[in-house]
């Protein structure tokens, strides 16, 4: 009986060789570069990806997916002058998003003049107009595309005080 078993078993990985499954990707391009010591591999137009939210995360399915770590940058602190706390000019803009009138509200201890600059994404300048910190005015929408603005505050020195992003629908 062993000697069958034996004979079926040989017979058997002749007859049907060893099959191995490798990772594999449905792709337009790709490729893998190697320098310094330094694997670069790269695919593009992968076909069958997802990402799936989990309790720890996300994670994304992909054949390329680095190990990554998300790190916080915690923002820099606020100039001030030596010996002085720093101001709170308490700034409220709503509603966010917008459609026609955006409200702007400044409530601080005192009037200090500062310049309100609207601002489109790729940079030009839409609206700039001297206001004071103690201000309730409107901005107006209509005219602009839906899309992201930048509000900055800037003191009359031109030092950006607060930057704020405003979409308009």
């Amino acid at each position: 009986m062993k000697k069958v078993s034996l004979l079926m078993s040989l017979c058997c990985g002749l007859l049907f060789p060893t099959i191995t499954f490798a990772q594999s990707v449905l792709a337009a391009d790709g490729g893998s570069s190697r320098r310094s010591g330094i694997t670069i591999d790269w695919t593009l137009g992968e076909l069958a990806t997802a990402t799936v939210p989990t309790p720890g995360g996300m994670i994304t399915e992909g054949f390329q997916q680095p190990h990554l770590s998300v790190a916080i940058v915690p923002a820099p602190p606020p100039i001030v002058a030596a010996g002085s706390k720093p101001v709170d000019y308490n700034i409220s803009l709503a509603p966010n998003p917008v459609q026609h009138l955006l409200q702007v509200k400044m409530q601080h201890t005192e009037a200090i003049p500062m310049t309100l600059r609207l601002v489109h994404p790729n940079g030009q300048l839409l609206l700039q107009q001297a206001v004071n910190s103690l201000s309730s005015f409107e901005i107006d929408f209509s005219a602009y595309p839906s899309g992201l603005y930048l509000i900055q505050f800037l003191e009359t020195k031109g030092r950006l005080i607060e930057t704020y992003k405003v979409t308009k629908f």
